[in-house]
């Protein structure tokens, strides 16, 4: 009898711990699915194009605690796009695309309630996702490569500089808007529009003469205009785009990886010199 009632206690410990192991697994399985698979947008420039004026913004205000905040719920709003727009350009994989980017809308949301609470007004910002709509007719008609495309994307992704700012003011009931902000931000715009340029010339573009002409009298262009709506630092800010262009074309057949490099070292010395205008 004894030996039956240790059988039949070891036969349901023995079930508890499969349930057990088994509701790990899939617990273990979902966190993977979710964060080990994290899906993160291949474009490496555009990573820069939302957090180098995500920078500017805190410096140029005051930098706050909040802003670290902001930072990780912009980060997962961002990284939400990829798997939506992936779900757009294939069906198949549309149901667990989408599983991700709403995993990441929610999660990103969730980390904004404090900011959004401290500051209701950025709230105004969700405008930006027009440039969703637009990305998606693009994806529809198989242009997704367009340089309208490409501007409307940088508009929306440079748009954190208002963010930052303005949880760097001192005032909550101030306006998310004001002259110096919104120049800055042009200048943004400016920039990541010559880098779209750059990097099209030496990549899909690199065959296309006119295409490269154009690319070339833009950069050519963005060191004047800086010097005449900014002052020297604005024009020292753009004058690395015009020198790197100049080096990559003497160059044959750079890599992804070395346009990526001095992507990232232009974008620094953008940042240092944009920065240095109103603090010099």
């Amino acid at each position: 009898m004894i030996l039956i009632t240790l059988s039949v206690a070891n036969i349901l410990a023995l079930k508890e711990i499969k349930y057990i192991v088994k509701l790990n697994y899939i617990k273990t399985y979902f966190i993977g699915e979710i964060f080990m698979k994290i899906i993160l947008p291949k474009e490496h420039g555009a990573w820069a194009m939302w957090i180098a004026p995500f920078i500017i913004g805190a410096t140029l205000s005051q930098f706050k605690w909040l802003h670290v905040i902001l930072f990780f719920s912009i980060f997962f709003l961002y990284i939400s796009i990829s798997p939506f727009l992936q779900g757009i350009r294939q069906p198949r994989d549309r149901k667990q695309m989408w599983k991700y980017a709403v995993t990441y809308l929610v999660i990103g949301t969730i980390i904004g309630i404090p900011v959004i609470i401290n500051h209701p007004k950025l709230i105004y910002l969700s405008v930006a996702i027009i440039s969703l709509f637009v990305n998606i007719y693009y994806i529809k008609i198989k242009k997704e490569r367009s340089l309208l495309n490409d501007l409307i994307s940088i508009m929306a992704l440079t748009s954190t500089i208002f963010a930052s700012y303005k949880v760097g003011t001192n005032y909550v009931d101030s306006s998310i808007l004001n002259k110096t902000i919104v120049n800055v931000w042009i200048l943004n715009i400016l920039f990541f529009f010559g880098s779209a340029l750059y990097v099209k010339s030496l990549v899909r573009e690199k065959d296309n003469h006119s295409f490269k002409i154009f690319a070339n009298l833009y950069m050519l262009l963005l060191p004047i205009i800086g010097y005449m709506v900014g002052d020297i630092y604005v024009g020292l800010a753009f004058v690395l785009s015009f020198l790197r262009m100049l080096y990559s074309h003497r160059k044959n057949n750079l890599s992804i990886r070395k346009i990526g490099i001095i992507e990232i070292i232009n974008t620094i010395w953008f940042v240092v010199f944009l920065i240095l205008r109103y603090y010099a």
